[in-house]
């Protein structure tokens, strides 16, 4: 097929198959019909779109418009509305989403840092996240406009309100030692959203825009086949691969909770995820625990 073809290839990315020349064929036996090449006998060995995965047999992917011999998008504006169950991969280099494909490529993963020792260092999502929409998203229909005013939102939330570990622990423990922390531990309900929860004492009010915040994004999300859950797993070694795991963890013992945000890309994907806990290990019972997001 000439480049001239591939230039007259309509929008519905399908492609006229060549007709062979059948001139020096010998002839035809009474009721038999001339041979049709196809198009993927004439291009060679199979190809997969970098976007979105699929077999391609000419130019265009018919699901999702990519030109797989130019490698540019096409009239990604308007998605395909029928790609719910299929998974995009990138494959064009690097992530700048800070993101990692898990499951066999049904989830993304983000580091997620939930507290701080002192207010300083890094909180929630890493650099890049934000201003890098990942191309499964794309794919499926969020636009980039979108993405960003859910991770504000999401940092708004954890520079405002979320507590610092020294917060957590003074108020455990500071002034009354051992003794105040059996008391919080047993008698007051710390994490939980109440009349109270606002005060420095008092987590519930974190712990409460966390869950409202997921309940915003998936009223979205589930539109698409998609989900998104924030976990914590303790000891951090138990958590998935992520791609800060190893400088995260380095130098902290098994009582660190290591946090994370997924999001599911497909519809089964997302009927796992939804059923799975955010807490995976942390197992508080005490009632300062009660009504933890994270």
């Amino acid at each position: 097929m000439t480049s001239t073809e591939y230039g007259e290839t309509p929008p519905s990315y399908q492609l006229e198959q060549q007709q062979p020349n059948y001139a020096h064929a010998p002839p035809l036996q009474e009721g038999q019909q001339q041979p049709q090449l196809s198009l993927s006998s004439l291009s060679g060995p199979p190809k997969f779109c970098s976007e979105c995965g699929k077999k391609v047999d000419g130019r265009f992917c018919s699901n999702c418009g990519y030109d797989v011999i130019n490698n540019t998008k096409v009239n990604r504006s308007q998605p395909n509305q029928q790609n719910n169950n299929i998974v995009a991969v990138d494959n064009t280099g690097p992530r700048m989403d800070q993101a990692v494909l898990t499951h066999n490529g049904t989830r993304l993963l983000w580091d997620f840092e939930k507290h701080t020792c002192c207010g300083d260092g890094q909180l929630g999502l890493y650099p890049g996240a934000r201003d890098n929409l990942p191309p499964e998203l794309r794919s499926k229909g969020i636009t980039e406009q979108q993405w960003r005013e859910w991770l504000d939102e999401l940092d708004d939330i954890q520079k405002k309100i979320s507590p610092t570990i020294c917060c957590v622990l003074s108020t455990l423990c500071c002034p009354g030692g051992i003794l105040q922390c059996i008391l919080c531990a047993t008698f007051c309900p710390l994490s939980s959203n109440h009349c109270f929860s606002c005060l420095p004492c008092c987590f519930g009010d974190w712990h409460a825009a966390i869950r409202q915040w997921q309940e915003r994004v998936n009223a979205i999300l589930i539109e698409y086949g998609m989900y998104v859950k924030l976990k914590s797993f303790k000891p951090w070694r138990n958590a998935p691969e992520s791609k800060y795991k190893s400088n995260r963890g380095n130098g902290k013992d098994d009582n660190y909770e290591f946090s994370t945000m997924e999001i599911s890309l497909t519809p089964a994907a997302t009927n796992l995820l939804r059923c799975e806990p955010w807490d995976n290990g942390i197992n508080d019972v005490c009632t300062s625990g009660r009504g933890r997001a994270l």
